[in-house]
């Protein structure tokens, strides 16, 4: 059992490691244009290689006290982009950058949002990233829903008095190509049954919960700043409220 575990684990590592770095080192920092910097600044998510053998990817581009742009790459399954880049280049539409402790080079453009090109780093593979909605300069979905009010987690409550501990929680985040994704559950560190149809129209918030016995779980609801109040339909109307306690 020991051997299949080590066995697994060089392959698993492997896969990081032809992806993306495997090793922290200090990163670079770049002084780009004020308009550069707007261009790529925040997180982005996407995909390096093909559907079959490539891997889900992270970038994220921060401005620095000093106006100067740092960025930082990661794989998907970790949550966040701590790999420094070194030797970023942008003229406002074509990027390049390495990451050195892996030999691996970016280089492509940046199109509304959208980045493209080609990462070498042991051989090439394709790149297909997606800013994320929240740091584009409209803070909208790429069809221009404002999306900023519902990202993070919610408190649901019974009634419409926000009375009493929380019935259920919510959480709202973006998906890789900006779509909005909603989960819930029954504690706030356990919020990870997947939402369906979830849609947001202006301040009208709408999703169903699956049942796996094929009832019927849907919310039609208005969101005002950190606080929502609507309809659930569960073979009858009930009135619920919902209060944002973390972005």
């Amino acid at each position: 059992m020991k051997t299949i575990v080590r066995i697994l684990s060089r392959a698993v590592l492997s896969v990081l490691v032809t992806a993306v770095a495997t090793s922290v080192v200090v990163g670079q920092q770049t002084r780009l244009s004020d308009e550069a910097v707007a261009v790529l600044s925040g997180a982005w998510a996407g995909r390096i290689g093909d559907a079959v053998r490539g891997q889900d990817v992270l970038w994220r581009f921060d401005q620095t006290s000093s106006g100067q742009l740092a960025g930082f790459m990661g794989p998907a399954a970790t949550g966040s982009a701590t790999f420094p880049m070194q030797n970023i280049a942008f003229d406002g539409s074509a990027l390049s950058f390495t990451v050195d402790s892996q030999n691996g080079r970016f280089v492509g453009r940046i199109v509304r949002g959208q980045a493209t090109g080609t990462w070498m780093g042991g051989r090439s593979r394709s790149v297909n990233l997606t800013r994320s909605a929240l740091d584009r300069p409209d803070a909208s979905t790429a069809d221009g829903r404002p999306i900023a009010r519902v990202i993070g987690r919610w408190e649901v409550r019974q009634g419409d008095t926000r009375e009493g501990p929380p019935a259920t929680y919510l959480r709202f985040v973006l998906g890789a190509s900006g779509e909005l994704m909603g989960f819930t559950g029954g504690a706030p560190e356990a919020i990870t049954t997947p939402l369906a149809e979830v849609s947001l129209n202006g301040s009208i918030l709408t999703f169903r919960v699956p049942s796996p016995a094929g009832a019927v779980t849907r919310f039609t609801g208005d969101i005002s700043g950190d606080a929502g109040a609507g309809t659930l339909f569960e073979g009858a109307e009930l009135p619920i409220t919902m209060d944002k306690t973390s972005r």
